[in-house]
C-alpha cells in the first residue's frame, strides 16, 4: 500500500496536484490508522463464514474439479476473493506462524483495494472534467467516504467489488473517449473477474449497455470497429463472468443464482408491510444500528444509516462521538436527496452532460432499485447493509457535482465536503 501510495506521488508531483496528493495520503493515513487500531473482528460482517470458506475452498490446493460448494453456507458466493485471501491466509501463517496476525494482516489487502479504487476515481473525475474546487470536493468526498473506512478493515468480498466495479468504469470512459481497443479490453477483463469475485458487478449492465448502444449509435464514421470491440468485449468477459456458474452447474447440479435463507432468527421483517418498510422514520432521529437489539426496518434510512456506522453502533463505548455522529447522518440525508435532485437534473438535460455521467445516474438507479428488491426478497436486517450497495458511492459523487457545483456554488461544495471528512475522521478516530 505504501508503495501504490509512493508511485502515484512520484507521478503527480506538480502543484497543480498537490492538493489532491495531500487528500489521497490523509484518507490513506485515516485508512491505516483504522485497521492499525481495530482488531479483524471488529464491526466484521460474518467473520466465520469468511474464514470457513477462505479454508475450505483453498484446503486442497487449486481443485477446480472436486471442490463443491453446494451445502456450504457461502454456496452463493463467487470464488476470486475467497481463494486470493485463503493463499494469503496460508502465506501469512506460515510467515508469522499465528491465525490471528494472519487474519489480521488480510486487512491489509483491503487497505491496497480501497487506496486503489480512490486513485482511479480521481482519474474518474479527471476524464469527466471536473475541475478546481469541484474536484478537490468530489475526491474528498469519495476518499473520506466512512464506508471505505470501514472496507478497510473488511475482509470480505465486497471490498474488490467495489475496486472492480470502479476499474470497469475507468477503462469505459477511456475506451469511450478514444476508441481504442486496448481499453475495451481491460474493461471486459475487469467485468469478468468483477464478477468472479462477487456477482454485485453485474448491477453495471444496464449502465454498461447505454455506453455501448449510445456510441454505436453517435458514431459515424468507423462504426464497424466499434462494433468489433464490442464483441471483444463479449467474448472475453461473458466467458470469465460465467465460468464459476457454468462450472458448478456442470460438475453439481447447481442453480445459477441461489441465496439460501441463513438469516439468524430475531433479524427479519418478514411480517412487515410494503408500507412499513418504505414508510416507517419512527426511527428517523435514531442515527444507529446495533444488531440485533436495534434496527430499522425503513430501507432507505437502514441504508443511510450502515453507510456511515456499519451494523454495529460506535456510541455505545463512545458517547463523545453521538453528535458529531448525528450531525453527520443528518448531512447524509441531504446528501441522498441532492444527489437524487443531481440525478433528475442529468435526465432531464441529459443532451448538456457527458454520456459517462448518465452512464453513472443510470447505475445510481439501477443500484438503488436493486437495493430496495433484494431488502424485499430477503426481508433481514443485513439485507439493508450499506456495504452491498457501496457501488452508489461513485455516481453519487458524480451527481452531487452536477448539482452542487453547479446549481450553489462550487465554494459551497468543497466547505460540505470538507466538514464531512472532518465528522468522519472525528467519528472515527474518537469512536475506535
Amino acid at each position: 500500500e505504501y508503495g501504490v501510495l509512493f508511485l502515484f506521488i512520484l507521478l503527480n508531483r506538480t502543484k497543480n496536484n498537490i492538493y489532491l496528493m495531500a487528500i489521497i495520503a490523509a484518507a490513506f493515513l485515516l485508512h491505516l490508522y483504522y485497521i492499525q487500531i481495530t482488531p479483524v473482528n471488529i464491526r466484521q460482517h460474518d467473520l466465520n463464514g469468511i474464514m470457513l470458506y477462505m479454508h475450505l475452498i483453498t484446503l486442497n490446493g487449486i481443485n477446480i474439479f472436486n471442490f463443491n460448494p453446494w451445502h456450504m453456507y457461502y454456496l452463493f458466493h463467487q470464488p476470486l476473493h475467497f481463494i486470493i485471501a485463503g493463499y494469503l491466509f496460508s502465506a501469512e501463517i506460515y510467515l508469522w506462524n499465528s491465525r490471528t496476525l494472519a487474519a489480521e494482516g488480510l486487512q491489509y489487502l483491503s487497505l491496497l483495494y480501497v487506496t486503489l479504487t480512490t486513485l482511479i476515481a480521481a482519474g474518474i473525475f479527471k476524464e469527466l472534467k471536473i475541475t478546481g474546487k469541484t474536484f478537490y470536493a468530489c475526491v474528498t468526498l469519495f476518499a473520506f467516504h466512512p464506508t471505505f473506512i470501514l472496507f478497510s478493515g473488511y475482509i470480505s468480498d465486497d471490498v474488490p467489488t467495489i475496486f472492480w466495479s470502479v476499474f470497469i468504469i475507468y477503462f469505459i470512459i477511456l475506451w469511450y473517449k478514444t476508441e481504442q481497443s486496448k481499453y475495451i479490453a481491460c474493461a471486459a477483463i475487469g467485468f469478468g473477474v468483477g464478477v468472479l469475485t462477487k456477482l454485485s458487478v453485474l448491477m453495471l449492465v444496464p449502465a454498461l449497455c447505454f455506453i455501448f448502444i449510445h456510441k454505436l449509435f453517435t458514431t459515424r464514421e468507423n462504426r464497424q470497429k466499434i462494433i468489433q470491440q464490442l464483441c471483444l468485449f463479449i467474448i472475453i468477459a461473458v466467458p470469465l463472468a460465467l465460468l464459476w456458474i457454468i462450472r458448478n452447474h456442470i460438475l453439481f447440479d447447481m442453480q445459477f443464482y441461489n441465496i439460501p435463507d441463513t438469516s439468524p432468527a430475531g433479524q427479519n421483517f418478514k411480517y412487515l408491510t410494503l408500507q412499513e418498510r418504505i414508510g416507517d422514520f419512527s426511527m428517523l432521529f435514531q442515527p444507529f444500528i446495533n444488531v440485533p437489539e436495534v434496527s430499522d426496518a425503513n430501507i432507505f434510512l437502514a441504508l443511510i444509516k450502515t453507510e456511515l456506522f456499519g451494523e454495529w453502533d460506535l456510541s455505545l463505548i463512545h458517547p463523545i462521538i453521538y453528535w458529531p455522529a448525528f450531525a453527520l447522518y443528518i448531512l447524509n440525508i441531504f446528501i441522498k436527496i441532492f444527489a437524487l435532485a443531481g440525478c433528475l437534473l442529468i435526465f432531464c438535460n441529459s443532451s448538456k452532460h457527458h454520456p459517462a455521467v448518465v452512464m453513472l445516474a443510470i447505475l445510481y438507479l439501477t443500484v438503488w432499485g436493486y437495493a430496495i428488491k433484494y431488502a424485499l426478497d430477503y426481508p433481514y436486517i443485513c439485507s439493508t447493509d450499506f456495504r452491498l450497495f457501496a457501488q452508489l458511492i461513485l455516481p453519487e459523487t458524480v451527481l452531487l457535482s452536477a448539482i452542487l457545483a453547479k446549481k450553489i456554488k462550487s465554494t459551497a461544495f468543497l466547505t460540505i465536503t470538507v466538514i464531512y471528512a472532518v465528522l468522519n475522521c472525528f467519528i472515527y478516530i474518537a469512536g475506535i
